[in-house]
């Protein structure tokens, strides 16, 4: 939603990305629009603020539903209150938002024209799902309606579904869905509503993957890889791989924007970095900033002992009770330093923070950081992803443009990512998938982490591996993934409109935008 349409506002398409308003943005103005679709017995206004930037048309959904859940910043609460719970009325509001989306598409004049119904549409995972399922029931309502309109499902991790019981008194009714039942049909089954074998069944549950994935035109994911267990390994397809088969997939790694680099004065200078650094000079530069990292966190400054970071949720996908278990076996014997930037499940987090009391000199838990994390990573020898599952990942290819070596899990776009030995270092099997925890899998990640330690202390292979890994970095960008889309959206003859325009050629803007 951020990268990749304005990489295809660069290649010369009109772009809109729709999403809630859940906060003041800064650059985010109302506009004159409003509207009204129906919610069962009761309509709701559709209203929007918009903003113009990169030559990418940015919508924002303005209702009390997104933007009265919290007093202040949304942070963390998009989806609930707080972390692994949902907001009760979650289905409600992301069936307004289809409708209103539609509504959007169809009739706000941006730029002196709507869109219309004569574009690609694509959505993001189960809470944008039912746009597609909207769309073949108005097609089925009347005909012509988004006759030309072609729609993709991107997927960015198929654990997370949308499954809701059909029989829950809180589920909303048929009539605030707006959907004929021979459709909802379609998408409700038997099955559990989390994913997992040991978890009870119910009768009609709705899924609403399930009802994306039926309706689409084309089915998209985040890595090539991950396109394929989605399709052939049950587990990782979670009771919607026979869906995902049908239909077919195709897998284009995500992106990353060009500016994170530390080639860029700008970059650097938002981030926090004292200074740029490339090939050239990657291996001083890094000795240099590692030791400054060390001294700010209160880590013993040994340029020979290998400073490893985790970045991101810790919780089970990203394997990080593996990294916990494995520490535990080996911290006290190890030559190693570990800084923690993130948050995530309580358990985890509270263990973590005894094994750091315990290792003062060793472990630093940095809590959640905004673009001051990028001067870590780049400070930083390895970055460990030892994932259960990893549809694409974006820590692994950010790091690589710092020289900084991820160690990963072979599976999704990680395998896509990093070449074991050249641009990291895979660990030596595959890692349990299953929620409890895996002695094997422990097992591999102490050995990974020996491992690296081995390779740390070959400084040649070190600083050659950095190299290979920043200009393996350079080219996951969101620019070569927006060819990629491009070309499916050929296959399904999406009309160009551009042809049409007097503006005939569009230039690249800069995106000035630091995550």
């Amino acid at each position: 939603m951020d990268g990749l349409p304005i990489a295809l506002a660069a290649l010369g398409h009109r772009v809109m990305t729709i999403a809630p308003r859940y906060d003041q943005y800064a650059e985010a103005w109302d506009t004159s629009y409003w509207s009204q679709v129906s919610m069962g017995k009761s309509s709701e206004s559709v209203h929007a603020f918009h903003c113009y930037q990169s030559k990418v048309d940015r919508v924002f959904v303005d209702h009390d539903c997104f933007l009265a859940k919290c007093w202040g910043k949304s942070g963390s609460m998009l989806y609930g209150p707080e972390w692994g719970k949902d907001f009760a009325d979650n289905q409600w509001r992301f069936i307004y938002f289809a409708k209103a989306v539609l509504k959007i598409i169809k009739e706000l004049p941006l730029g002196g024209s709507i869109y219309g119904e004569n574009v690609m549409i694509v959505v993001n995972d189960w809470h944008s799902a039912m746009v597609p399922a909207l769309i073949a029931a108005e097609k089925e309502a009347s005909k012509g309606s988004w006759a030309k309109t072609k729609t993709a499902l991107l997927i960015h991790n198929a654990v997370f579904q949308g499954r809701f019981d059909r029989d829950d008194p809180e589920e909303p009714a048929d009539d605030v869905y707006g959907i004929p039942a021979k459709l909802m049909s379609a998408f409700t089954f038997t099955m559990p509503l989390k994913v997992g074998r040991t978890e009870k069944k119910v009768k009609r549950c709705i899924n609403w993957m399930a009802a994306a994935s039926k309706f689409v035109d084309r089915l998209l994911t985040v890595s090539p890889t991950y396109a394929w267990e989605l399709q052939n390994l049950p587990e990782m397809g979670v009771e919607l791989d026979d869906i995902f088969v049908a239909k077919g997939m195709t897998g284009i790694v995500n992106g990353v924007k060009e500016e994170v680099s530390p080639m860029s004065e700008t970059f650097t200078s938002k981030c926090k970095i004292p200074f740029t650094f490339s090939v050239l000079d990657v291996d001083a530069k890094k000795a240099k900033l590692k030791a400054e990292v060390q001294k700010k966190y209160d880590l013993p400054v040994e340029p020979d002992t290998p400073l490893f970071i985790f970045v991101g949720r810790m919780d089970l996908q990203k394997g990080y009770d593996y990294i916990l278990e494995a520490l535990k076996t080996l911290m006290a014997t190890i030559k190693m330093q570990l800084i923690i930037i993130g948050t995530g499940r309580a358990d985890l987090v509270a263990s973590t923070k005894l094994l750091a009391q315990k290792y003062p000199e060793k472990i630093y838990m940095a809590g959640w950081c905004g673009p001051e994390r990028y001067a870590i990573v780049a400070a930083a020898d390895y970055n460990l992803m030892p994932s259960r599952w990893e549809p694409c990942g974006l820590a692994q290819m950010e790091s690589m443009r710092f020289g900084t070596l991820p160690v990963v899990a072979q599976t999704g776009g990680l395998v896509d990512t990093v070449e074991d030995m050249v641009t990291g270092i895979h660990f030596g099997g595959a890692l349990s998938v299953e929620k409890e925890l895996d002695k094997e899998s422990v097992k591999l990640v102490a050995a990974g982490l020996e491992k690296c330690i081995a390779v740390y202390a070959e400084k040649e292979q070190t600083s050659k591996m950095r190299k290979l890994a920043m200009a393996a970095g350079d080219e996951f960008t969101w620019t070569n993934a927006a060819l990629q889309y491009e070309a499916v959206f050929e296959e399904l003859k999406v009309e160009n409109i551009l042809p049409q325009c007097k503006e005939k050629t569009v230039t690249i803007e800069v995106d000035k935008v630091v995550a």
